[in-house]
């Protein structure tokens, strides 16, 4: 695997190793320190579809009736996807996909007490 970014850029990112979400394996966190050599994080992979999942959020909008119904109850979840996150106010927000790759998809969110530092550094501890 080759990546395209050089030593300046790597040594100006504020973490010294450098985080990549989903590299080899969906979901996965992994780290190197100079793009060569990559680690895996022991608690792989971030998400697994569950229940949880239809917990509809209270900053949900423009969810349909029949929408809410398949979110709630019977969607058919396989697999969560494309991980975004922040922190904010102590907090790590997380945003997600998750649905079934043919057609039926929704944005869900989670939480985290801490900072993205140490959510991803504890997969490593």
């Amino acid at each position: 695997m080759e990546f395209n970014y050089d030593e300046k850029t790597i040594m100006k990112h504020p973490f010294p190793e450098i985080k990549k979400l989903g590299a080899c394996s969906p979901n996965g966190v992994y780290r190197t320190k100079d793009f060569k050599d990559w680690y895996v994080g022991y608690y792989n992979p971030i998400l697994i579809p569950s229940n949880d999942d239809r917990k509809i959020s209270k900053n949900a909008a423009d969810l349909n009736p029949e929408l809410l119904e398949k979110i709630t109850t019977t969607g058919f979840i396989s697999n969560n996807s494309d991980v975004d996150m922040c922190d904010f106010c102590g907090k790590v927000y997380i945003n997600y996909l998750c649905g079934n790759q043919l057609g039926f998809y929704y944005m869900a969110e989670a939480e985290y007490d801490g900072t993205v530092a140490d959510l991803l550094k504890s997969y490593f501890e």
